[in-house]
């Protein structure tokens, strides 16, 4: 995982620059890091009451987002804010307390709602420069619905289907290695076979604390050989990985740090019919899933566990999105053998 420092990479052509846009950090918890980053008083709220700074600023955050917040420790959340730089056309946005602005400008469609962000900023909009002045288009017409002009509608932007923890982790190694996902299962040597470099290393370590959350310190990255190894070694770092292993360490009769992907789930936990139902309700109560007995008889180990229940909320966000429910993927997880 570390990467090999020669210039083997530079026979590929390059797509970081694309590929840095496809690897964002989700937009709720950018908003949050953003805005600390440049309000002293709200970076205090936000590392004291994470959820109740969202709510202060009128935030809808995602499950997975306030997973990833209430498991993400607070020398890890403050390091982060610290290296997060704001544009200077951004900062009045995020000084103000307009989470909608905010998102906007995130997201790219504060250029039609320049004078809404400026409000909410609590100034006046300035007068832009000639070179920044965007071309014109037609825009939405909210109020009445269609476009302005002779033009087509725009379609809606359709939320990406949910993947697996395993699928994100293959998807990630295969954008960065310019690789086939197929060509790529748990044997596959990171190095030897995907021909990965240091600066690719680091912007798959990158990329995975951007999707999962999930920090690889070089110490770690040094001992990953492997897309089993690394897989195995991100699931039970997750934010629903680190929920899930702490409930079941005690049952296990283990630390938590002694939990690994692969250990299996005894039968005096999954054997019978009360057990599964027993362990679903404790799995309910300590999570953001919602799990039933019926979800258990499909897992054997805590890494299958662990990207089930991760899978689970996934789908529900996709769910809630307006998107067609999809099938339950409980059962295929981990990377293929």
């Amino acid at each position: 995982m570390s990467g090999k420092s020669g210039s083997t990479g530079a026979d590929r052509p390059s797509n970081s620059s694309a590929n840095e846009q496809d690897s964002q950090v989700p937009r709720g918890i950018e908003v949050l890091v953003k805005k600390a980053s440049v309000d002293l008083a709200f970076k205090k709220r936000l590392l004291t009451d994470r959820l109740a700074a969202a709510a202060e600023i009128g935030l809808k955050l995602a499950p997975s987002e306030e997973l990833i917040l209430r498991a993400t420790p607070v020398e890890q959340l403050e390091s982060i804010i610290s290296q997060t730089s704001v544009p200077d056309d951004h900062r009045r946005v995020f000084l103000g307390q307009a989470a909608a602005a905010m998102l906007a400008v995130l997201t790219g469609a504060g250029v039609a709602t320049a004078g809404e962000k400026f409000a909410a900023a609590g100034g006046a909009r300035p007068m832009p420069h000639p070179r920044d002045v965007p071309p014109i288009h037609p825009q939405e017409d909210t109020k009445k619905g269609g476009t302005f002009g002779n033009q087509p509608d725009r379609p809606p932007t359709k939320p990406k289907p949910p993947q697996t923890i395993s699928q994100q982790i293959v998807n990630i190694l295969a954008k960065r290695s310019l690789t086939h996902a197929e060509r790529i299962n748990e044997r596959t040597n990171l190095t030897l076979d995907l021909n990965i470099d240091a600066k690719m290393a680091r912007d798959i370590r990158s990329d995975i604390f951007n999707e999962l959350g999930v920090m690889i310190s070089d110490q770690a990255a040094a001992k990953i050989s492997t897309a089993g190894q690394l897989f195995s070694f991100v699931v039970v770092r997750t934010p629903m990985g680190k929920e899930v292993v702490g409930l079941i360490a005690p049952d296990l009769g283990v630390q938590p740090a002694q939990v690994t992907s692969a250990t299996r789930l005894p039968r005096r936990l999954i054997g019978t019919l009360d057990d599964r139902k027993k362990l679903a309700k404790k799995l309910s109560e300590g999570t953001v899933a919602k799990v039933d007995e019926a979800d258990l008889r499909r897992v054997s180990t805590v890494g299958n566990l662990i990207e089930s229940l991760a899978y689970r909320i996934a789908q529900a966000e996709y769910t809630a999105a307006n998107a067609p429910p999809l099938p339950p993927k409980l059962g295929a997880t981990g990377i293929r053998p």
